[in-house]
C-alpha cells in the first residue's frame, strides 16, 4: 500500500472565516478538512492523499494564515516534517526534517519542499536546506507557545524517526504531539471536503 500523502494543521486567527481561506486554497484535487475553533486560532486539519506533491507549497503560496505544521509522505522517497510562521504576510521555514529511510538523503533526494522559502529571522537551514537543530526548536517553542524541552526532544527524534517510515503518521507524531496538534482525522473538528 502507498503512502504517499499530506497532513497539515494550519492556524488561522481566530476571527477570519475558515470557508474563505478554503475557497482561495489552490488545490488541484478534493482535501479533506476538518475545522477547529479556539479562543486564540482556528484550527484547519488537512489530510491529502496524494497531497505530498502539492499541499505543502498550496498552503505557502495562500493568504491569510499565522503558523502551519505540515507532514509530507514520499512513500519509499522518505518524508517531510515542516513548520511555517506567516506572521508578517511573507511565509518563512521555521522547521525543516527531511527523513529517508537509511537515514541520510541518497540519490533519490533532490530538493526539500519549500527550499527556496527563506528561514525564519534568526535560523540558517544545513547545507542540505534542512532547520533543525537548537534554536530551531527555541522557534518552534515560541511560535507555538509549547514545551520547550518537548519541542526539543521532538528535534532530537529527527535522528531515530526514519524508522518508523511506512507507518501513517508515526513519524510525524512526535512533533505534532509537542506543539499540541494531532492526526487530522483524530481532530475532533467539523469535516468538510474541498
Amino acid at each position: 500500500m502507498s503512502t504517499f500523502m499530506a497532513l497539515a494543521a494550519v492556524d488561522l486567527p481566530a476571527a477570519a472565516d475558515p470557508a474563505a481561506y478554503l475557497e482561495t486554497l489552490p488545490r488541484p484535487e478534493p482535501v479533506a478538512v476538518w475545522i477547529t475553533k479556539a479562543d486564540e486560532y482556528t484550527r484547519l486539519s488537512f489530510y491529502a492523499e496524494g497531497g505530498n506533491a502539492w499541499l505543502a507549497e498550496s498552503i505557502a503560496r495562500s493568504q491569510g494564515w499565522t503558523r502551519a505544521l505540515i507532514a509530507l509522505d514520499h512513500d519509499e522517497y522518505g518524508a517531510e516534517h515542516l513548520v511555517l510562521s506567516n506572521g508578517d504576510g511573507h511565509p518563512a521555514r521555521v522547521q525543516h526534517v527531511y527523513l529517508h529511510w537509511d537515514a541520510t538523503p541518497g540519490a533519490d533526494f533532490e530538493r526539500v519542499t519549500l527550499s527556496e522559502l527563506a528561514p525564519a529571522p534568526g535560523l540558517a537551514p544545513a547545507a542540505d536546506g534542512t532547520l533543525n537543530d537548537a534554536r530551531v526548536w527555541s522557534a518552534v517553542a515560541a511560535l507555538y507557545n509549547a514545551d520547550p524541552s518537548a519541542v526539543a526532544r521532538a528535534g532530537r527524534y529527527a535522528e531515530e524517526a526514519h524508522t518508523h517510515l511506512g507507518t501513517v503518521f508515526t513519524p510525524f507524531e512526535p512533533w505534532w504531539d509537542a506543539v499540541g496538534a494531532v492526526y487530522p482525522p483524530e481532530s475532533g473538528g467539523d469535516l468538510t471536503v474541498v
